[in-house]
Formats: structure tokens, sequence, C-alpha cells
């Protein structure tokens, strides 16, 4: 359990080596899959450790279906803006109510960008690019200053920070808000740096995710989104 804990209470960290992030959302990502499990095993120090995945997968009842096409388009840096039908639109719920609500996400795991995919932004059925760095999102924020309602940052990663690009979106008369999602211990001078330049900051754990959901259903006045669960 403590491995499987990304940070202790009070900040410390879970294991020498790192915060145990990497272990959780694996376990995470089981979980979503018919509450599937990972089990830990070892015989103490200097022994090793075993992991087991235990995935429970329904019976097929016919042919593969054929493959689908990705909804979700990846904008990288220097390539041009295209034109994206991700989900419906979902109106503004604040303002004058033209703007179109959409997400910039910008995290660099590509596991991360895929479960904030299916657990969060395909549910509430609201439309959203994404970016793997500080650099890239700076650089689609630029190219549109008003597409973004909101942007998801994670912290760290490679090329600019998310505090880095978060003070750069700010320089820029960005009005948009800036959720900071991150695996920074609470208390460690990253995690402090970076809370003070985003307007929230959560941690990468299901209370985060819930926390974030609950933040994107009331800026896109998801009402009935938050009735069924």
């Amino acid at each position: 359990n403590v491995l499987l804990c990304p940070i202790r209470p009070g900040g410390s960290l879970a294991g020498s080596g790192g915060t145990g992030l990497g272990l959780n959302i694996v376990r995470s990502l089981l979980q979503m899959h018919s509450d599937s499990c990972l089990d830990l095993h070892s015989d103490g120090i200097g022994h090793g450790t075993t992991f087991r995945m235990q995935l429970k997968l329904a019976e097929a009842s016919g042919p593969p279906a054929a493959a689908q096409s990705p909804e979700l388009t990846e904008v990288r840096s220097g390539a041009p803006m295209p034109s994206m039908q991700l989900t419906s639109a979902v109106p503004c719920a604040s303002g004058g109510g033209a703007q179109e609500f959409r997400v910039l996400h910008v995290e660099d795991d590509r596991i991360l960008r895929k479960t904030f995919e299916h657990r969060l932004f395909k549910k509430l059925g609201v439309p959203w690019d994404v970016a793997d760095n500080g650099e890239e999102a700076v650089q689609l924020v630029v190219a549109a200053p008003e597409r973004y309602t909101l942007v998801v940052m994670d912290n760290q990663m490679p090329i600019l920070t998310g505090e880095g690009a978060t003070l750069r979106l700010r320089e820029l008369g960005f009005r948009g808000r800036v959720v900071g999602i991150t695996g920074d211990p609470s208390g460690s001078p990253e995690r402090d740096a970076f809370e003070r330049v985003v307007d929230a900051c959560l941690d990468k754990d299901e209370k985060g995710l819930c926390a974030l959901r609950d933040i994107i259903v009331d800026m896109a006045g998801l009402g009935h989104a938050a009735n069924r669960g």
C-alpha cells in the first residue's frame, strides 16, 4: 500500500527514488478496466519486487469490431492549427455566451493524456486540444488567443515547465483560467512556485481528478453531467 501511494501525509516522498506516481497511475488505469487490480510482493530488501496485473476481461461474443479512427488530434509546435471536431460544442457559461468552451490539456505523459480524455473530456462532452509541453501550449494560445476557456496544466515537463508556461501566458494577456494538476509533493519548492502562478493547483490522484471534473462542470454549465455522475 505504501508503494501504491504517490505522496505520504505531510508531503514526503513515498520512496527514495521518486513519488510513486507511476505505480499509482497503473493501478488507476487497471481499476478503470472492470476494477482490475495490481498486486505487489517482495521478500524484503535485496530480493526485488514482483508486480502482477490481474485483468478482468469480458468474453468476446462475436467478431472484433472494426477499428475506429481516433477522435483526439494532437497539435504539435510549428504545425498549422487544424480544423478539429472533437466533440459537440459547449457554450461558455460565463461571459457573453458566444465563446465555445474549450480546454487545452498540457501534459507530457501519453498515458495520462488518454486517462483525462476518457475520464473527463469525452465523458463530459467538452471539446479539448492537447500539448505535450509548456512551449507548445504557449504557441497554441498565441495562435488563437480566444480559443481556450480553461488550460489544464502539468508542471514538470520538458522544454518549458507548467510554471514557466503559465507566466508566459499571463505576460501575453491570456484571460482564461489555468488549473495546475501535478505530482509535485505538497510543500516542495516546485509545488509552491507553481501554486503562486495558477488559479488552482490539484494533485494527480483520484481526488484531484474529481475536483477538476467539478471545475469543468461549473465553468461549462454542465449541471446535467453532474447529475449523471
